[in-house]
């Protein structure tokens, strides 16, 4: 039972990450439609789907583009320390 169980959630995760479509690679890092949409919601308070429609796709851009930075400043910072 232990064996299907497992076999059963590493096919989800693997379908989920099949889905997940990357937008852009940083660094060698992929961030996905779902990185961007993990972050509006936080960043909304999980009311991502009360802000108006012409401004949701204003709102994806600058959290991809924070996303990028983000990664940009890692890879910086990792390259600083090693």
């Amino acid at each position: 039972m232990k064996q299907a169980t497992k076999l059963l959630s590493t096919i989800l995760l693997a379908s989920s990450l099949a889905s997940a479509q990357t937008l852009v690679t940083v660094n060698g890092s992929a961030i996905t439609e779902n990185d961007v949409d993990s972050a509006l919601m936080q960043a909304t308070q999980g009311r991502f789907n009360q802000v108006p429609v012409e401004k949701q796709a204003e709102f994806r851009q600058q959290v991809l583009q924070q996303l990028i930075g983000k990664e940009l400043a890692y890879g910086d910072a990792k390259r600083q320390v090693f």
